[in-house]
């Protein structure tokens, strides 16, 4: 399938989610008590969600089979607050060259067609999440040709079979991805925003090999997270780690022969909001390259430089954001779009 044709599918999805996002917002609007005087401000969960950090799909090239956390706040909501989100995106890499002695190609079109994240504050500290996807890879478009350091086929699943016999990879959509993790706020000044905190993210294995959505590794990824209110309605965050792949990779034919390093990851984003239903930001996210020099034409960081704004009414946030990659190892180009809802403490 075409470029053009993807793009025309995710802007047809895109509008019916649009769509159905306002008539939301504006029954949830209409629903609100008119009051006498001037809306009162935002309450702390609405506040922190709408000044979080625009956190990209973290897609680039294979590393969406890993268990890459994406940016976020530092800062707790509140005990009791359920925050829920669902995500569409779209991930374009086409890169070429040489590596290992072979010329490589990859081009390839990753769509989450489904993200759906779940966190709740059980307590003042402490928030944890569910995080599952949806997605694959455009069967009919992908180009995976990519060696290894001795290998005359290409490595990765179902690829030597398509070019030496024509043969389909299979690949589908599919849950590609489940995911759990915790953060603790240690530190949080009465801005509400401004906080320190760690967290730990569990990536679980492949679900299914030939989709090469799963990196087939149990990933475990340590992260320090930072966000300081610079000014009111101007938000910085940052966060830095480390991620641990166990066992084989089995987006390759053969895993065994090949293994995956721990590598670090880091992101930084500013947002701003200039009234409390409005907000813009920008991020930028870089990870190290998880692979081994066996594969070099995948042993490249990815750097990314995305933006986009964000709309509230009432308790609903809708998120617009797109993103291109900086260096040969990132994304050409990348989409989102999500829904959220944070709730007032449950408890």
């Amino acid at each position: 399938m075409s470029s053009t044709s993807g793009v025309a599918r995710l802007s047809a999805r895109a509008a019916r989610i649009v769509t159905l996002a306002l008539v939301l917002l504006a029954t949830a609007r209409a629903a609100e008590p008119v009051p006498d005087e001037a809306a009162p401000p935002l309450d702390r969960p609405l506040r922190l969600r709408l000044l979080a950090p625009f956190a990209s799909p973290r897609n680039s090239s294979l590393y969406s089979g890993f268990g890459l956390p994406p940016l976020r706040e530092a800062a707790s909501p509140g005990e009791g607050v359920l925050t829920g989100r669902w995500r569409g995106s779209m991930t374009h890499t086409a890169d070429s060259g040489r590596g290992n002695g072979r010329r490589h190609r990859m081009d390839g079109l990753y769509t989450e067609h489904s993200r759906f994240d779940l966190s709740l504050a059980v307590h003042e500290r402490l928030l944890v999440w569910a995080d599952l996807r949806f997605a694959g890879w455009d069967e009919r478009r992908d180009v995976f040709r990519i060696y290894g350091r001795d290998d005359d086929l290409p490595v990765l699943e179902g690829e030597a079979a398509k070019l030496t016999q024509g043969r389909a990879t299979g690949r589908h959509e599919n849950l590609a991805q489940a995911a759990f993790g915790a953060l603790v706020t240690w530190w949080q000044a009465d801005d509400g925003v401004t906080a320190l905190g760690t967290s730990v993210l569990l990536k679980l294995p492949a679900f299914r090999r030939a989709d090469l959505t799963n990196s087939g590794t149990f990933d475990a990824a340590f992260t320090a997270h930072g966000s300081l209110l610079l000014l009111e309605g101007v938000a910085l965050h940052g966060q830095v780690g480390v991620v641990l792949p166990v066992g084989y990779p089995s987006v390759f034919e053969v895993p065994s022969a090949f293994r995956v390093e721990p590598f670090l990851q880091g992101a930084l984003g500013l947002t701003w909001a200039p009234t409390d239903w409005l907000a813009l930001g920008l991020s930028f996210e870089a990870a190290q390259s998880p692979w081994t020099r066996q594969v070099e034409f995948l042993d490249r960081p990815a750097f990314t430089l995305s933006g986009g704004v964000r709309l509230r009414l009432g308790r609903f946030l809708l998120e617009l954001g797109a993103g291109a990659g900086l260096t040969s190892g990132s994304a050409d180009w990348l989409a989102w779009l999500e829904l959220g809802y944070a709730s007032p403490p449950l408890w």
